[in-house]
């Protein structure tokens, strides 16, 4: 008989009882239900940076293909239809287009869902909201200065602008919406 209730106390001290049991899964429930309400944050970020980075590198692919093949490539960003393309200086066959008609593009991309293009700024303060919008490279890879303002539609707050030096054609990304400086005479 000693040894019945020996191994019945033995039983219940290796297993957990109901109640642990639920504590601990209210316990993981709470703890997913924080993780997931924080990476919620951080997504419409994601999705601003993603979609400028996304820009900055088929700008930078037509500013190095423009001095790679000593050739103008031109941007094109559609503001209406919140999307982006490449026109390259070749014809169909391969050959340096004659005319502006024979140019082929690499199709039009369309910017992540949730982003949308506000406006682009140039240098002058000249701003435009609609329609197509050419940025030509050269074939040393300059353009003009500009900004371009991506907005993100989903959440308030994640805005960021892509600020081009029209010198080298370099690209970068900025927080928010920020205007190029104003050139006037006096800067001259």
């Amino acid at each position: 008989m000693a040894g019945r209730n020996a191994s019945s106390r033995d039983s219940r001290e290796h297993g957990f009882t109901l109640l642990e049991i639920l504590v601990v899964v209210f316990l993981l429930g709470l703890m997913f239900s924080t993780a997931t309400v924080n990476l919620g944050r951080f997504l419409p970020a994601s999705r601003s940076e993603q979609s400028a980075r996304t820009l900055i590198s088929q700008m930078e692919l037509a500013r190095t293909n423009s001095i790679a093949f000593g050739r103008p490539y031109r941007f094109e960003m559609d503001l209406d239809e919140e999307s982006f393309r490449i026109v390259t200086p070749f014809d169909e066959d391969g050959n340096f287009a004659l005319t502006e008609e024979e140019r082929t593009d690499l199709g039009w991309t369309l910017l992540e869902q949730g982003m949308a293009f506000q406006a682009i700024e140039d240098a002058t303060g000249w701003e435009t909201e609609k329609g197509i919008f050419k940025v030509e490279y050269d074939s040393s890879g300059s353009t003009r200065d500009m900004s371009v303002f991506l907005i993100n539609t989903f959440a308030t707050g994640f805005d960021r602008t892509i600020r081009v030096s029209g010198l080298t054609g370099a690209a970068s990304v900025l927080q928010g919406r920020v205007s190029l400086p104003q050139v006037d005479e006096d800067d001259l």
